[in-house]
């Protein structure tokens, strides 16, 4: 598949999940090239319809197993609660599809393993919904690293931090582990999170610990964790209880010779700072600070931006054995389970106590 020529008509695509995030696909995909919404399926008529109609969507249903076999049908974007993730993936891989999948891959580690053998075997290619890779502050943060203009890495440290459960419906599915998953807070923001980590460093993030406060009727959605990426020291920190946090991202890297902070809320910045040498000034009162040498960026995109610059990515690769994109894929959904499965049954320390972000 991936040799063959790219279709002169733009791809069709089914949206899974007709509500929240599947809205959001199908509002990016309009301003992909190469790409349109040709139907989506929703959990009842009545979202299906609404959904079709507000987005000006030309066919729905109800039942996704009526539209997933139609030739007029390429690519299956699988937008449902998580543990609805494997039989969608499923039945759009058997019938020859492609598939965009949000993430957590799955709600188990035993159905990503699935999923991921299942693509392997595939006629059509499977992707992952990380879209905060391309946010264009983090691919500099992630050259500044690969150039070494930061110097040898030696810590990672960031946070991901919300506040929409403070109020969330006690009914929502996201509160439930069965169907979000062993760990909701892990699963649907953590996994964010560690493929940034991931992503800038160029390594895998090893060895696991953590504190995680979500389980149970009054546990809350937050948990701490340690672990290594190559020869740096990670500490992340998730909460969807932390108030006046609408969507708030945070990455420090440490280097030998420099320190970059990367941040994503209403817009994105990025700051690098590097001590000129180890000699302090004469400051006055402020007597002891060091010189430092500072550089900064800001980017306002539209909250679009990097959902349509992920799909746009797919749609590329689709159909074309084009090299220079590199879309997430179900592998990396299936790595990030394993390491929040191991994170989540380790002991943890005593040091975990002061992890954060």
């Amino acid at each position: 598949m991936s040799g063959t020529p790219r279709p002169a008509r733009p791809l069709r695509a089914l949206i899974v999940g007709a509500r929240g995030v599947g809205a959001v696909h199908a509002q990016a995909l309009a301003h992909v090239r190469g790409a349109s919404v040709a139907a989506v399926a929703g959990s009842s008529a009545g979202s299906a319809r609404e959904t079709a109609r507000r987005l000006g969507v030309p066919r729905w249903s109800q039942d996704y197993r009526t539209l997933i076999d139609d030739p007029a049908i390429d690519v299956v974007h699988v937008c449902t609660p998580n543990d609805r993730h494997l039989p969608v993936v499923r039945d759009a891989l058997l019938a020859g599809k492609h598939v965009v999948c949000e993430k957590p891959l799955a709600a188990t580690v035993a159905d990503a393993a699935e999923m991921v053998r299942l693509a392997d075997g595939a006629d059509g290619q499977a992707f992952l919904c990380y879209k905060y890779r391309y946010l264009p502050l983090l691919r500099r943060l992630r050259s500044l690293v690969a150039g070494g203009s930061l110097g040898d890495v030696h810590a990672v440290r960031g946070h991901y931090l919300q506040s929409w459960k403070l109020a969330a419906a006690p009914g929502d599915w996201r509160h439930d582990p069965l169907r979000a998953g062993f760990s909701p807070v892990l699963l649907d923001i953590g996994t964010h999170l560690i493929d940034l980590v991931e992503h800038v460093l160029g390594v895998a993030a090893t060895r696991p610990h953590a504190r995680v406060s979500d389980t149970g009727p009054s546990g809350l959605p937050q948990a701490n964790v340690l672990f290594h990426a190559g020869d740096a020291l990670g500490s992340i920190a998730v909460s969807q209880v932390s108030p006046a946090n609408d969507n708030h991202l945070r990455l420090q890297i440490d280097g030998a010779e420099a320190t970059a902070t990367w941040s994503c809320d209403h817009h994105e910045s990025l700051l690098v700072t590097r001590q000129a040498g180890g000699i302090g000034l004469d400051t006055g009162s402020a007597g002891g600070l060091r010189e430092v040498a500072t550089t900064g960026w800001e980017s306002a995109q539209p909250p679009l931006a990097s959902a349509i610059a992920l799909f746009q990515d797919i749609y590329r690769q689709i159909g074309s054995s084009d090299p220079a994109g590199r879309p997430p894929r179900p592998s990396d959904g299936l790595r990030h389970l394993r390491f929040f499965s191991d994170a989540h049954d380790a002991p943890a320390r005593e040091p975990m106590a002061d992890a954060g972000g």
